[in-house]
């Protein structure tokens, strides 16, 4: 996740598109394919019935999040600081974030960004695969058919 989300944001530096805020909202398709990718992963490993792991695949789509994400806002920490203070000049000019920008407050601002898209593509993409299997018959309700069947 990392690396795509890098790789988007330098090509957008390159293209001299990285001030256009709003495309920084395509970075929620990266998020998406990626967690749809570990939890595929998870899906195809792992030979549990699939009915019973919700936990599971929200917990795999949040720790490949928090690592993916967590490692962009300290680049672009870094980034902001270091490499490009002028950029972060031009920030701190257009965006309403009421009051001073530091680096690692737009560090901040892209985790929580990030992780709150985060949080609906994993809890969409597992609705996704929920909506593709049938229902687990409970076997509660079978029981309780044969026993009616007897009475």
């Amino acid at each position: 996740m990392f690396v795509s989300l890098l790789a988007f944001f330098l090509l957008m530096n390159a293209l001299g598109l990285a001030g256009t805020h709003w495309l920084r909202a395509l970075n929620v398709i990266f998020v998406f394919v990626l967690i749809r990718n570990a939890i595929r992963t998870y899906m195809n490993h792992s030979g549990n019935n699939h009915y019973d792991d919700f936990a599971d695949f929200f917990w795999i789509g949040i720790r490949t999040s928090l690592l993916g994400i967590g490692l962009f806002a300290a680049f672009i920490a870094i980034y902001l600081d270091k490499l490009d203070p002028q950029f972060m000049a031009d920030l701190a000019v257009n965006e309403r974030f009421g009051g001073e920008i530091t680096p690692v407050s737009a560090g901040v601002i892209i985790f929580i960004e990030g992780m709150a898209s985060a949080l609906i593509c994993t809890f969409a993409y597992i609705q996704l695969v929920k909506s593709k299997t049938s229902e687990q018959p409970n076997k509660q309700s079978e029981s309780l058919r044969k026993d009616i069947g007897k009475v």
